[in-house]
């Protein structure tokens, strides 16, 4: 049977990071967190999860190759990507073990889930759906140092997993500034 690794990033993420972490945890072999430089308390919350593996690194602008050290750590056959800002819907449950199992069985080597990228606090109700390879084979790599995309795969597949995107406060406070001038300039009637 094929082994699961969750792979992530961090930096200064005690906010959150419990929320992502529980959300796949009883579906992955291991967790594999590479911290960029966290000054609060994400080491003492991660290393709390008996799961995970937590690599001190460093930042350098390249979200491939902190993203990669995190592959790099893994000894899954398959990597299941979320961020610190992420959580995978709990209607989920149990689907890993199929999608790895369809994989092995029909030659996928990536699957392309359903982001629900929520926009903060304009609208708490409102998300913008988007498709985004989030499980892959241990030999697919990222490359870009700032829009990274996943590469080294051949059959991709689309399928219904749903994660939610909900991005840190002072993003959320960028965005409804850039929202509400949208508004004024569209006159979009979003209120902000």
């Amino acid at each position: 049977m094929s082994k699961l690794s969750a792979c992530m990033i961090t930096l200064d993420e005690e906010c959150i990071l419990s929320r992502a972490l529980d959300s796949i945890y009883d579906f992955v072999d291991e967790i594999i967190i590479y911290d960029t430089g966290s000054k609060d308390k994400t080491r003492q919350i991660a290393i709390g999860y008996p799961k995970v593996k937590f690599i001190e690194g460093y930042w350098d602008d390249d979200y491939s190759r902190a993203r990669n050290a995190s592959i790099e750590n893994s000894t899954g056959d398959w990597i299941l990507h979320i961020d610190a800002d992420e959580f995978y819907d709990p209607l989920n449950a149990g689907c890993f073990d199929k999608l790895m199992e369809d994989g092995d069985r029909d030659g996928y080597d990536a699957y392309e889930f359903i982001c629900q990228a929520f926009v903060g606090r304009i609208n708490p109700t409102l998300y913008s759906p988007e498709f985004k390879v989030r499980m892959f084979r241990n030999y697919c790599r990222f490359t870009g140092r700032l829009h990274e995309t996943i590469t080294g795969f051949s059959n991709k597949r689309l399928v219904s997993v749903i994660f939610h995107h909900h991005k840190k406060i002072e993003w959320q406070e960028l965005d409804n500034s850039r929202y509400a001038k949208m508004n004024e300039i569209y006159n979009l009637g979003v209120n902000s």
